[in-house]
């Protein structure tokens, strides 16, 4: 009788086995974002960058985009305080609009020749809030004409054979510029009510016009007008 056997059966079990035996055990771990602790870290965020005024109603509120360690852009509010006064305080003042996913904003409905500043925070989607007191600001642009009586006396002196007109006024008022910036027009004709282009600007703050352009016997009409830097 003759005894047999197949060494596959002894050695197919032993290769299983240093097959496993040899492979490190490894664990897959892929937490879920519900599954992460609670989020207690502010965007970081440098605050306003630039204030620029686009109308007589509207200025532009631009910053660069917020970083954050869970939310991406788009996810992050930014907060718009503003007043006519640079002393923004985000514990006391409401802001007047906010926004997400942006790098601007355009404040409208203001008024013209209006200093304004603002602040601009950043919020991610817990509710963290960084805090940022950078304050810029702007003025809207100037609308309004400034306010003068116009042209008050108009004196002739003879001097020889030289003549001049004296014309005198009382300083303008404007809601932006000061007394001293304001420029006069000086508009002269031979026939009333027929003016061209001014005959004469003054330097800023002027309260006189000395004309020594005259001729003997002709008849001349004078008009003065004041305009600030805005040219209003």
């Amino acid at each position: 009788m003759k005894w047999g056997y197949k060494k596959s059966l002894f050695f197919l079990p032993f290769s299983v086995f240093l097959l496993f035996a040899c492979r490190e055990p490894q664990v897959l771990v892929q937490p879920k974002q519900g599954e992460l602790g609670p989020d207690t870290e502010p965007p970081n965020f440098p605050g306003v960058s630039a204030v620029l005024p686009i109308s007589q109603s509207e200025i532009e509120v631009i910053w660069a985009p917020a970083t954050d360690n869970r939310d991406k852009h788009e996810n992050i509010t930014y907060i718009v305080y503003r007043k006519t006064s640079p002393d923004i305080d985000p514990d006391k003042d409401e802001p007047v609009k906010k926004v997400t996913g942006v790098t601007k904003f355009t404040d409208s409905e203001l008024k013209d020749g209006t200093m304004y500043y603002y602040l601009v925070r950043a919020s991610d989607s817990s509710g963290n809030i960084e805090k940022n007191n950078v304050v810029k600001g702007a003025r809207t642009k100037d609308a309004t004409h400034p306010e003068f009586k116009g042209v008050l006396t108009a004196t002739i002196t003879y001097v020889g054979d030289a003549v001049t007109v004296r014309l005198t006024w009382e300083q303008a008022k404007d809601n932006v510029d000061p007394a001293t910036s304001i420029v006069y027009k000086i508009y002269r004709s031979e026939k009333a009510s027929q003016y061209g282009k001014p005959y004469h600007i003054t330097e800023g703050g002027a309260t006189e016009f000395i004309d020594g352009n005259i001729e003997v016997g002709k008849t001349y009409y004078y008009r003065v007008r004041a305009e600030d830097t805005s040219g209003n």
